[in-house]
């Protein structure tokens, strides 16, 4: 048994170590060369353990790569209950991670490649619970205090069995379980109406922005531009260590800065900022609210991260600007615009893939009349905003889960 400093037990729970919880069973390790989509066996992927579910996998509901009774040969047929574990992880929160299984009915399913099985024992935990052990901070920090490894973190048989974990009364565990059920059904739903609304907008936008399906009272015959012809490309200049943050003056972007905020439109909040002064000495173009930046080197190209300038705003020497005659184009309008422009990119004296300012501004696009333009970006952008707001509920939901299953599976908050 582990020692160190875990929570304090609850009234009438019980400390057991895993391997008096449960027993364990043999799984297949197979690649995913060796799956399909319709042989015998359902297969659980460790990778998809990582990616695809959180607590628990039902089988009513998700979809499963396949593989031979011949490869799975003696691996352990999954029943209800049942908890599989990814045993290897890339980085030290996913140790541990684990789901447990429902409605099996059936199938014939097993656990693969880097997995664990664990079989409660008969009569100790209820059906759904066993899901939501994983998840408490007793089991995390004892996996991360026990896994091994540099690059990749495994967690073995030997010392998953010597983790402790503490159990509340079967009419409490039945409380607990269908609480979080509820929680989760929540979230999960606005998972799916997420995913509707992004399909939904996903076909708006290429109907409207490629002039497949026009809105009403619009007839003109859209003309052919260059993006040179429509505002001015203009590149950044060198960052130096010295004047890294701050927090007044001109905004100066770099490319890691693209990769916060999701997809949003607007540049809001700046990590540095430089004086006039400053951006004078480094001969740095301050480019105007309405310019529309972008990576130009490194994996977040293709123009897949952008932002709209809301201010004065400086950038790396990594990133282009463009600027829109504003008698030419909508800027959200060209900021929804730039993600249909299918683009190549060459390889810099680095080994990363880099754009060609001249390449990019030779692109021609159909761009239909301002008015168009206007109403065009006003639905995408409502349909836009729509769906930041579901994913920002989403959030809150996810966040009011966590808390339940933090009070309900430490015992702050009794049920029964």
């Amino acid at each position: 048994m582990l020692s160190g400093a875990l929570e304090p037990i609850p009234e009438g729970w019980t400390v057991v170590t895993v391997d008096n919880a449960f027993s364990f069973g043999k799984s297949v390790a197979l690649s995913r060369a060796q799956l399909s989509n319709d042989d015998e066996l359902g297969y659980i992927h460790y990778g998809d353990i990582h990616v695809r579910w959180k607590t628990h996998l039902d089988l009513d509901t998700q979809d499963l790569p396949t593989c031979t009774v011949a490869l799975a040969g003696n691996a352990t047929r999954l029943r209800d209950g049942d908890l599989v574990m990814a045993d290897a992880s890339e980085d030290i929160e996913g140790v541990g991670h684990a789901v447990e299984i429902c409605n099996v009915g059936d199938r014939g399913v097993v656990a693969g490649l880097h997995t664990i099985v664990l079989r409660p024992v008969e009569g100790l935990l209820v059906p759904g619970f066993s899901g939501w052990i994983a998840q408490t901070d007793r089991f995390a920090s004892q996996s991360r205090f026990l896994a091994a490894g540099l690059k990749v973190y495994g967690l073995s048989k030997s010392a998953l069995s010597r983790i402790t974990i503490a159990l509340p009364p079967s009419v409490e565990q039945h409380a607990i379980a269908a609480a979080l059920t509820d929680a989760s059904a929540w979230v999960e739903s606005l998972d799916a109406l997420i995913a509707k609304k992004r399909d939904v907008f996903e076909g708006m936008r290429q109907m409207l922005l490629t002039g497949t399906q026009r809105l009403p009272g619009f007839h003109e015959n859209w003309g052919e531009l260059r993006l040179c012809d429509i505002g001015s490309f203009g590149g950044g200049c060198g960052f130096p260590t010295r004047m890294q943050g701050g927090s007044s003056g001109i905004p100066f972007y770099k490319v890691s800065d693209m990769n916060t905020g999701g997809n949003e439109t607007i540049m809001r909040v700046a990590r540095n900022y430089v004086t006039e002064q400053e951006a004078k000495a480094l001969g740095a173009n301050v480019y105007l609210p309405g310019s529309v930046i972008f990576a130009k080197v490194g994996a977040a190209i293709f123009l897949e991260r952008k932002r709209i300038l809301s201010e004065p705003s400086c950038i790396d020497n990594n990133m282009m600007a463009l600027t829109p005659n504003a008698k030419l184009m909508d800027t959200s309008y060209l900021h929804l615009l730039l993600s249909l422009v299918k683009l190549s990119a060459h390889s810099a004296s680095t080994a990363l893939p880099a754009l060609n300012a001249g390449v990019l501004a030779a692109k021609t696009i159909r761009v239909p009349s301002l008015d168009e333009q206007h109403a065009i970006a006003a639905i995408l952008l409502d349909a836009s905003t729509e769906i930041d707001n579901l994913v920002a509920e989403r959030d809150k939901a996810e966040l009011i889960r966590q808390g339940m299953a933090q009070d309900l599976l430490t015992g702050k908050v009794r049920l029964v």
